[in-house]
């Protein structure tokens, strides 16, 4: 698999596919063949737009009123003051209610969305230290995903705020150098797109060993959501899980509409883990077969 990434896109996703046929051959959901740490994970409604204060107030109501403890803004105005009037806004409608993550994206953009205005250091720490003031949990990705200096040297000017990212960062080595150079408080690999899901453990067991969180990227589609779902679940240094949310344009059904069974949070605002065996998801084949192009060993759809 890590090959095939030489020539193409990652095919981690592969892995998924066969931890699920070892778990359904074990009788047992995944997170409990590789030793169970929990059975439910608090979660932060994880928003994708770039919203005026006023609409994210609205926003925020009703992620409250859904069960949500935390959501996640993103940061992605040309002036960052602009982002953080809707952080004040938030915190000064809903105080300690709910919790407030920012993601910067400052790792890396797609390609063809017109890119984006590279942070500096001093606007990164700028910003940073405002969202410490604020009270914040995290700030995700304020730097490139290989300026490893510069996020130490982010990471040493902070008290309470913390840092977080990884979800663009391939490969168990740059998850050790992440680690060993002191990047992050929170990395936030993919089991579909960063690593094979089992070598996420092993990156998980290092960032235990050096007092760090696990905190995986899921803004991928359903399976995706629960495959870094059961990975969390099975470590003991999980933090808030993601779970994007972002209704009209984003929600939580339609990126896992490919299930019969769709994820959503209990009345605590946890994820709880399957139970049945594998990942513990049942496609809907009759949605699948309606929207198929071609199938495998099959010629193009009529």
């Amino acid at each position: 698999m890590k090959d095939a990434e030489i020539l193409g896109s990652p095919v981690y996703c592969i892995e998924v596919a066969l931890w699920d046929i070892a778990g359904k051959a074990a009788g047992l959901p995944v997170f409990k063949l590789w030793g169970a740490s929990t059975d439910r994970v608090p979660a932060y409604c994880a928003t994708g737009e770039v919203r005026s204060p006023e609409r994210r107030v609205e926003d925020c109501h009703r992620i409250l009123d859904e069960g949500f403890k935390a959501v996640k803004l993103r940061f992605h105005s040309d002036d960052p003051r602009d982002d953080i009037r809707v952080v004040e806004a938030v915190r000064s409608t809903f105080g300690d209610r709910l919790g407030v993550l920012v993601d910067a994206n400052q790792a890396g953009v797609l390609p063809g969305l017109g890119g984006h205005r590279q942070w500096s250091f001093q606007t990164a720490l700028e910003v940073a230290l405002e969202l410490e003031r604020l009270g914040v949990v995290w700030l995700e990705e304020p730097l490139p995903r290989h300026d490893y200096a510069g996020l130490r040297r982010l990471r040493d000017r902070l008290g309470t705020l913390q840092l977080a990212g990884g979800e663009n960062n391939h490969g168990v080595h740059e998850f050790k150098l992440l680690i060993d150079q002191g990047c992050y408080d929170v990395l936030q690999p993919d089991a579909v797109l960063s690593e094979g899901i089992y070598q996420l453990r092993k990156v998980a067991a290092l960032a235990e060993a050096g007092g760090l969180y696990m905190a995986p990227h899921t803004w991928t589609h359903g399976i995706g959501l629960l495959a870094n779902l059961q990975l969390v679940a099975s470590i003991p240094n999980y933090s808030w899980f993601e779970f994007p949310h972002e209704p009209p344009g984003w929600p939580a059904s339609a990126l896992s509409q490919m299930l019969v069974d769709k994820p959503w949070i209990d009345q605590d605002g946890c994820v709880a883990v399957p139970e049945r065996p594998g990942f513990g998801f049942t496609l809907d084949e009759e949605l699948i077969e309606r929207h198929a192009v071609a199938a495998f060993g099959q010629g193009p759809k009529r």
